[in-house]
């Protein structure tokens, strides 16, 4: 092999070992769907201590309206979660699903997922800043 200039790094198994989990893999997440549907990951739904038929309501912070929080509820009005399969429990809400996408400036997607960070209210908020965006498919 040739060798490699001097002013390049080299990033190979050495430095970065294969298989070491992205950012997403083992955080507590949300994902949104274009479609509408609001999905909890396993340790999103443990951390906010989530069953099947539980309440969650979303806030949004009218000062920083891109500012989003999560939080259990038995709030009437609350969306209740449902078992999606064996590993996530979802509800559906277009119009929520809409406003979170325009408040964080992201016009075109599939997916739209975010990890959840405990704040010291005993919300948890959305980390908007580090989205993971699936863009849609091409037809």
């Amino acid at each position: 092999m040739n060798s490699i200039p001097t002013n390049l790094k080299q990033f190979d198994t050495k430095c970065c070992p294969t298989g070491t989990p992205n950012y997403f893999s083992n955080r507590p997440r949300i994902t949104l769907s274009y479609r509408g549907s609001v999905a909890f990951s396993t340790a999103a739904a443990s951390l906010l201590d989530l069953q099947p038929g539980d309440g969650v309501v979303f806030l949004q912070d009218q000062k920083y309206p891109s500012d989003w929080y999560v939080a259990k509820s038995d709030d009437p009005a609350r969306f209740v979660v449902l078992a999606a399969g064996n590993k996530t429990l979802r509800f559906a809400s277009e119009k929520l699903v809409q406003e979170i996408a325009r408040s964080v400036e992201v016009e075109e997607y599939r997916f739209l997922s975010f990890s959840i960070i405990r704040t010291k209210s005993g919300y948890f908020a959305l980390d908007v800043k580090h989205p993971k965006i699936t863009p849609p498919q091409i037809q």
